[in-house]
């Protein structure tokens, strides 16, 4: 019995942690690689465009997580967390905050594109790259007065939490207004999902349908100059025939 409330206790559960080490290091190590093989394709593309723009602060967003994982790995290896509670809330706070902006550039991501297929043009982008650079500073600034106050003032402050251990915040999720937020960005979330999947079927459909007239109208442009050389030839032929009369 005494083991069990030990285990129970414990600053991390050895079972658990068993599972989750590997899967950090997966997360860490393909993440860097993904992180740098992009930061090497990004080197060619239009700085200008919005789409590189809103990919470029997709692999921020990704950067600032993966270095955050260390420290989970190291609390998951030690069993015990040394680097304070605060800490331990932004990095507790950081897997919500990738998770949501993440999601968000891949919206404007999908809505580029969809912009672009409707409105017939080859790319969106901006007019200098120094627009480029303010909107990318203007969203982080946002992030910044917006999000790290509310992580600060709100996450993991309603109940009593030991230094030694971390990422047990689930406790707030009892609380009436935490989860009302919660079910309100679930909401969200799964509309917008489902916009851009109906954007998306519909796009499908239209380059269906334009795919199954392209044989038609080939097969008619091929009768078409078909038709056109043979008025050609019998034009030319008309042509020799008047020319040998005259002479």
């Amino acid at each position: 019995m005494d083991e069990y409330n030990t285990s129970e206790n414990s600053s991390c559960d050895p079972i658990l942690a068993h599972h989750l080490t590997p899967v950090y290091f997966i997360v860490l190590i393909g993440g860097l690689v993904g992180v740098i093989s992009i930061l090497f394709l990004l080197v060619k593309m239009n700085s200008r465009s919005v789409t590189t723009m809103a990919v470029i602060n997709l692999v921020v967003v990704h950067g600032v997580f993966l270095l955050t994982v260390p420290f989970r790995l190291a609390y998951l290896i030690k069993g015990t967390w040394t680097f304070g509670l605060p800490f331990c809330k932004f990095v507790s706070a950081m897997l919500h905050i990738h998770m949501y902006l993440t999601f968000l550039f891949y919206v404007v991501i999908l809505v580029i594109r969809y912009l672009i297929f409707f409105k017939r043009r080859d790319k969106v982008e901006f007019y200098r790259k120094l627009h480029a650079v303010a909107a990318s500073t203007a969203m982080w600034l946002l992030v910044i007065v917006i999000v790290v106050p509310l992580v600060v003032s709100q996450y993991g402050n309603n109940e009593e939490y030991n230094e030694q251990q971390c990422f047990k915040f689930h406790k707030e999720l009892a609380r009436d207004y935490v989860q009302v937020v919660n079910y309100m960005i679930i909401i969200i979330v799964i509309t917008i999902a489902l916009i851009l999947l109906g954007c998306q079927a519909f796009i499908t459909l239209s380059m269906e349908q334009a795919l199954n007239i392209a044989p038609f109208l080939w097969e008619h442009t091929l009768a078409y100059r078909s038709q056109e050389h043979t008025l050609l030839e019998k034009n030319k032929d008309c042509q020799i025939n008047t020319s040998k009369t005259e002479l």
